[in-house]
C-alpha cells in the first residue's frame, strides 16, 4: 500500500463515519466479501493451489496466524488510527513499518545497519516525535490512542512484509488472500455482529463501501510467481 493509496482509503473511511459505520463493522464486512471474491478467483485461476491449501491441515495454524497479523490487525489498527487522528497522520505513522522491517532484517542476517540505514532510522524517529508532540517534549499533540493504533498499524504492516512470503510461494496470491481475508472476517463476525448494527447507507454510502472493496489491499501486494 503506497502513501497515496493509503490516504485515499483513509478519506473513504472518514466519509463512512458520516453514516455511523463503526470501524470494526467496515473491517468485518469488507474482509468477508473480499475473501469470497479472492476464493472465487482462486477456484477459476488456481484451483489446484486452492485444493492443496484447503486439504493441508498442518497449514491451518499458519493461515490463522497470518490472518490475525496480516489482515485483522492491519485493517483494525489502520481504521482506529484514522478514527483517532486523520488519514494523513495514520499514513505517516504507518511508514514506521520500514524501520521495523529493517530491524528484523538486520537481526536475522546478523549484520549491522549501514550508515544510510542509520540515518533513515534517525529521521524516522524524529518524524514520529514531531508528529506526536508537535516539537514540544512536554506535550502530546495527538490522542494517545491515535499514536498507539498508528504504531500497531506499522507493526502489522511489518508483519505483512515478512510472514506471508512462504505461504504465498507455496499456494499463490489468490489462495492466500482468499483464505486469510475470510478467516479474519469470520473471527470478527461473532464480536461485530454486522447484521445487528447495519449502517443506514444511501446510494452514496454503498458506493463508498464498493470503493473500499475494490481497493481492498491484499496481505501481500505482489504478483504470483
Amino acid at each position: 500500500r503506497d502513501s497515496s493509496t493509503s490516504r485515499g482509503l483513509g478519506d473513504v473511511y472518514k466519509r463512512q463515519e458520516e453514516y455511523h459505520a463503526a470501524p470494526l463493522w467496515i473491517a468485518c464486512v469488507r474482509e468477508i466479501i473480499a475473501g469470497i471474491i479472492f476464493l472465487v478467483a482462486a477456484m477459476i485461476g488456481t484451483p489446484h493451489s486452492l485444493r492443496s491449501a484447503v486439504t493441508s491441515w498442518r497449514e491451518y495454524p499458519k493461515f490463522v496466524g497470518a490472518a490475525l497479523t496480516c489482515v485483522t490487525l492491519v485493517q483494525v489498527a489502520y481504521l482506529f488510527s484514522i478514527h483517532w487522528t486523520n488519514a494523513g497522520t495514520a499514513t505517516v505513522l504507518q511508514t514506521v513499518n520500514l524501520l521495523m522491517v529493517l530491524i528484523y532484517v538486520c537481526v536475522r542476517a546478523k549484520r549491522r545497519p549501514t550508515k544510510r540505514e542509520v540515518i533513515g532510522v534517525a529521521l524516522a524517529f524524529v518524524g514520529v516525535w514531531l508528529l506526536a508532540t508537535g516539537g514540544k517534549l512536554s506535550t502530546l499533540s495527538m490522542p494517545l490512542p491515535g499514536l498507539f493504533w498508528g504504531l500497531m498499524d506499522a507493526f502489522s504492516c511489518a508483519c505483512l512484509a515478512i510472514i506471508p512470503v512462504g505461504l504465498i510461494a507455496r499456494y499463490g496470491n489468490l489462495t492466500f488472500n482468499g483464505l486469510t481475508f475470510l478467516i479474519s472476517g469470520l473471527i470478527l463476525l461473532p464480536f461485530v455482529k454486522p447484521w445487528q448494527n447495519m449502517p443506514h447507507f444511501d446510494a452514496r454510502g454503498w458506493w463508498l463501501m464498493a470503493c473500499l472493496l475494490y481497493t481492498s489491499p491484499s496481505p501481500r501486494d505482489v504478483e504470483e510467481s
